[in-house]
Protein backbone atom coordinates (compact mmCIF):
# COMPACT_ATOMS: atom_id res chain seq x y z
CA UNK A 1 0.00 0.00 0.00
CA UNK A 2 0.83 3.48 -0.88
CA UNK A 3 0.36 6.67 1.25
CA UNK A 4 1.18 10.37 0.65
CA UNK A 5 1.37 12.75 2.79
CA UNK A 6 2.14 16.51 2.16
CA UNK A 7 2.33 19.56 4.17
CA UNK A 8 2.55 23.46 3.43
CA UNK A 9 6.77 24.06 3.74
CA UNK A 10 9.27 26.16 4.60
CA UNK A 11 12.68 25.12 5.37
CA UNK A 12 15.37 27.97 6.52
CA UNK A 13 18.88 28.04 8.61
CA UNK A 14 17.11 28.32 11.74
CA UNK A 15 13.91 27.48 13.36
CA UNK A 16 13.65 30.97 14.44
CA UNK A 17 14.49 32.40 10.86
CA UNK A 18 11.93 29.97 9.48
CA UNK A 19 9.18 31.34 11.31
CA UNK A 20 9.93 34.73 11.23
CA UNK A 21 10.13 34.71 7.37
CA UNK A 22 6.96 32.44 6.69
CA UNK A 23 4.35 32.36 9.71
CA UNK A 24 2.78 35.86 8.73
CA UNK A 25 2.79 34.88 4.92
CA UNK A 26 1.44 31.56 5.57
CA UNK A 27 -1.49 33.04 8.11
CA UNK A 28 -2.03 35.41 5.02
CA UNK A 29 -2.59 32.39 3.13
CA UNK A 30 -5.04 30.31 5.45
CA UNK A 31 -7.10 33.52 5.97
CA UNK A 32 -7.65 33.63 1.89
CA UNK A 33 -8.17 30.29 1.66
CA UNK A 34 -11.40 31.06 4.05
CA UNK A 35 -12.19 33.93 1.97
CA UNK A 36 -12.81 30.98 -0.86
CA UNK A 37 -15.00 29.07 1.25
CA UNK A 38 -18.18 30.88 0.84
CA UNK A 39 -21.14 28.30 1.13
CA UNK A 40 -23.12 27.82 -2.17
CA UNK A 41 -26.61 28.09 -2.76
CA UNK A 42 -26.82 24.59 -3.50
CA UNK A 43 -26.07 22.90 0.16
CA UNK A 44 -28.36 22.30 2.75
CA UNK A 45 -28.29 23.57 5.78
CA UNK A 46 -26.28 21.28 7.53
CA UNK A 47 -24.01 21.74 5.02
CA UNK A 48 -23.61 24.93 5.02
CA UNK A 49 -23.02 25.21 8.40
CA UNK A 50 -20.30 22.70 8.22
CA UNK A 51 -18.55 24.89 5.26
CA UNK A 52 -18.73 28.22 7.87
CA UNK A 53 -17.61 26.23 10.56
CA UNK A 54 -14.83 25.53 8.55
CA UNK A 55 -13.53 28.92 7.21
CA UNK A 56 -14.36 30.47 10.60
CA UNK A 57 -11.47 27.89 11.67
CA UNK A 58 -9.31 28.90 9.04
CA UNK A 59 -10.19 32.92 10.08
CA UNK A 60 -8.57 32.12 14.13
CA UNK A 61 -6.26 29.54 13.15
CA UNK A 62 -2.77 30.45 14.70
CA UNK A 63 0.76 28.55 13.43
CA UNK A 64 0.98 27.49 17.39
CA UNK A 65 -2.57 25.41 16.77
CA UNK A 66 -1.55 23.63 13.26
CA UNK A 67 2.42 23.45 14.28
CA UNK A 68 3.90 20.47 14.26
CA UNK A 69 0.92 18.33 13.31
CA UNK A 70 -0.03 20.44 9.90
CA UNK A 71 2.64 22.32 8.82
CA UNK A 72 6.40 21.83 8.16
CA UNK A 73 8.64 24.71 9.05
CA UNK A 74 12.01 24.61 10.65
CA UNK A 75 15.59 24.47 9.89
CA UNK A 76 16.65 20.97 7.73
CA UNK A 77 17.38 18.88 10.73
CA UNK A 78 13.70 19.90 12.16
CA UNK A 79 12.18 18.96 8.87
CA UNK A 80 13.89 15.71 8.37
CA UNK A 81 12.67 14.29 11.90
CA UNK A 82 9.66 15.48 11.13
CA UNK A 83 9.01 13.61 8.15
CA UNK A 84 10.62 10.50 9.36
CA UNK A 85 8.37 10.31 12.66
CA UNK A 86 5.00 10.48 9.97
CA UNK A 87 6.51 7.83 7.80
CA UNK A 88 7.30 5.97 10.93
CA UNK A 89 3.65 6.69 12.85
CA UNK A 90 1.39 6.54 9.74
CA UNK A 91 4.01 4.42 7.36
CA UNK A 92 4.05 7.33 4.33
CA UNK A 93 5.37 6.47 1.45
CA UNK A 94 5.58 9.40 -0.36
CA UNK A 95 5.80 12.93 0.81
CA UNK A 96 5.36 15.95 -1.35
CA UNK A 97 6.07 19.72 0.00
CA UNK A 98 3.98 22.78 -0.67
CA UNK A 99 6.39 25.71 -0.91
CA UNK A 100 4.93 28.49 -2.76
CA UNK A 101 1.76 29.71 -0.96
CA UNK A 102 2.20 33.38 -2.76
CA UNK A 103 4.37 36.58 -0.51
CA UNK A 104 7.17 34.96 -0.14
CA UNK A 105 10.17 37.18 -1.65
CA UNK A 106 11.79 35.02 -4.65
CA UNK A 107 15.33 34.80 -2.65
CA UNK A 108 13.36 33.24 0.29
CA UNK A 109 11.01 30.37 -1.70
CA UNK A 110 13.93 29.42 -3.35
CA UNK A 111 16.45 28.85 -0.45
CA UNK A 112 13.84 26.89 0.97
CA UNK A 113 13.40 24.59 -1.98
CA UNK A 114 17.16 24.49 -2.25
CA UNK A 115 17.47 23.26 1.53
CA UNK A 116 15.02 21.28 1.08
CA UNK A 117 16.05 19.21 -2.14
CA UNK A 118 20.17 19.57 -0.49
CA UNK A 119 19.21 18.30 3.13
CA UNK A 120 16.16 17.50 3.58
CA UNK A 121 15.71 14.52 0.75
CA UNK A 122 18.86 13.29 0.64
CA UNK A 123 18.57 11.95 4.15
CA UNK A 124 15.38 9.87 2.17
CA UNK A 125 17.44 7.55 -0.32
CA UNK A 126 16.76 3.85 -0.22
CA UNK A 127 19.56 2.12 1.03
CA UNK A 128 22.59 1.10 -1.69
CA UNK A 129 20.36 3.95 -4.00
CA UNK A 130 22.24 6.79 -5.61
CA UNK A 131 18.51 8.24 -6.80
CA UNK A 132 15.84 6.58 -5.71
CA UNK A 133 14.36 8.24 -2.71
CA UNK A 134 12.05 6.34 -0.01
CA UNK A 135 9.15 8.95 -1.28
CA UNK A 136 8.58 8.24 -4.87
CA UNK A 137 8.91 8.63 -7.53
CA UNK A 138 8.84 5.32 -8.79
CA UNK A 139 9.84 4.05 -12.39
CA UNK A 140 7.05 4.41 -15.32
CA UNK A 141 5.68 6.98 -13.16
CA UNK A 142 4.65 10.61 -14.19
CA UNK A 143 5.59 13.14 -11.76
CA UNK A 144 6.05 16.86 -11.14
CA UNK A 145 8.79 19.17 -10.29
CA UNK A 146 8.61 21.98 -9.24
CA UNK A 147 10.88 24.97 -8.97
CA UNK A 148 11.02 28.52 -8.13
CA UNK A 149 8.56 30.12 -10.86
CA UNK A 150 8.93 27.23 -13.23
CA UNK A 151 6.56 23.78 -13.46
CA UNK A 152 8.09 20.90 -15.18
CA UNK A 153 6.35 17.50 -15.52
CA UNK A 154 9.29 14.45 -16.04
CA UNK A 155 9.19 10.72 -16.18
CA UNK A 156 10.79 8.60 -14.33
CA UNK A 157 13.79 6.64 -15.81
CA UNK A 158 13.73 3.25 -14.92
CA UNK A 159 17.81 2.87 -13.15
CA UNK A 160 19.13 0.76 -16.65
CA UNK A 161 18.60 4.28 -18.66
CA UNK A 162 20.37 6.83 -15.88
CA UNK A 163 23.81 7.27 -17.02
Amino acid sequence: MEIAAGYHSFVDETPERARRAWEPRYMRYLRFVASLLAPSVELDSSQCASWQGRAEDLRRVTLADIYPDQALCGDPAQCVDRIARRREERGITHFYAYMDLGGLYQQALRGSMERFAARVMPLFRRPGSGRDPVFGPHPGRRHIAVTAGKTAWYDQLDSKDSG
